[in-house]
C-alpha cells in the first residue's frame, strides 16, 4: 500500500528499486485472559464497570482524525441503543481525550450525553499493562481511514483478540483474513459487523485462531534479515 502511494505521488520512482519490509511489534504480546489479573488492573486504572461486562478496546492517538473514532463511537452508541445492550463498554487508551470528547459533543450531543458512561478513557497505559487490556477485550476496534502499517493490529492479533478494522490502505496486508474488515465510512456495514462480533462466539474464536497464525508473519528477525539481504545486494552491485 505504501509503495503504491509513493508511486502514485512520485511517478518518476522506479518500482524495481523499492523493497517492502514489514514492521514488527516492540513487545512480546501473547494471549493472557486472566479475570483475577484484570480485576487488579481495573483497580489500578479506576475502571468502574460490572465484573461480568464486556468491553471493546482501542489504543491510539485519540485526537487523530485518521483514526475515525467519532464514526466508531457513533456506531457503538447506535448498536447498544438499537439492540438494547447493557453489558458492553468501550475502553479507549491513548492521548487526545479532550479533543475527541469535544468533537463527540458537537457531532452527537444527545447520544454522547446519554451514553457517555459507556466510554472509559484511560490515557497513557504502562507498557506492562497493554497486553492485558488487549487479551481480555471482547474485540479490538481499529476502523482507521488510513494506516501506513497499523502496529496495534499486529499487537491485537498476537494477544489473541478478535479485530474489527478497515478495508483500506495497508490494513488488509497486515490482518489478512483474520479480521472483520469494513468500509470506514459505511454505518450500515459497521453496525452489521458489531452485531456479528457481539453475537457470534464461533466467529470470534475463528478470528482469534487466524490472527495468532497471521502474526507469525511479522517479526524483527525477518525484518533484520531482509534489510541485511538488501544491503548485501546493493553493496555487491556497487563492487561489481
Amino acid at each position: 500500500s505504501c509503495k503504491n502511494d509513493f508511486l502514485k505521488y512520485f511517478p518518476h520512482l522506479n518500482p524495481e528499486n523499492m523493497t517492502i519490509i514489514y514492521n514488527a511489534s516492540s513487545q512480546k504480546f501473547k494471549p493472557l485472559k486472566d479475570s483475577q489479573k484484570f480485576e487488579q488492573i481495573k483497580n489500578k486504572y479506576n475502571i468502574e464497570i460490572p465484573q461480568n461486562s464486556k468491553y471493546i478496546f482501542t489504543i491510539s492517538n485519540l485526537s487523530d482524525k485518521k483514526k475515525n473514532l467519532c464514526f466508531t463511537i457513533k456506531n457503538f452508541f447506535e448498536f447498544i441503543k438499537t439492540n438494547n445492550v447493557n453489558d458492553l463498554y468501550f475502553i479507549l487508551a491513548g492521548y487526545g481525550k479532550d479533543i475527541l470528547i469535544e468533537e463527540l459533543k458537537q457531532e452527537y450531543p444527545n447520544d454522547y450525553q446519554k451514553y457517555k458512561d459507556k466510554l472509559i478513557f484511560l490515557g497513557y497505559l504502562e507498557d506492562s499493562d497493554v497486553n492485558l487490556f488487549y487479551s481480555n477485550a471482547f474485540y479490538f476496534s481499529f476502523i482507521s481511514l488510513y494506516e501506513g502499517f497499523g502496529l496495534p493490529l499486529l499487537e491485537a492479533m498476537s494477544a489473541g483478540v478478535p479485530i474489527l478494522t478497515s478495508n483500506t490502505s495497508s490494513i488488509p496486508e497486515v490482518v489478512g483474513e483474520c479480521a472483520l474488515k469494513i468500509s470506514p465510512k459505511d454505518y450500515i456495514e459497521c453496525q452489521k459487523a458489531m452485531h456479528l462480533l457481539y453475537t457470534d462466539e464461533k466467529l470470534r474464536n475463528d478470528l482469534i485462531k487466524k490472527g495468532l497464525i497471521q502474526q507469525e508473519s511479522f517479526s524483527w528477525k525477518k525484518t533484520y534479515a531482509k534489510i541485511v539481504e538488501k544491503i548485501k545486494e546493493v553493496v555487491n552491485k556497487e563492487v561489481i
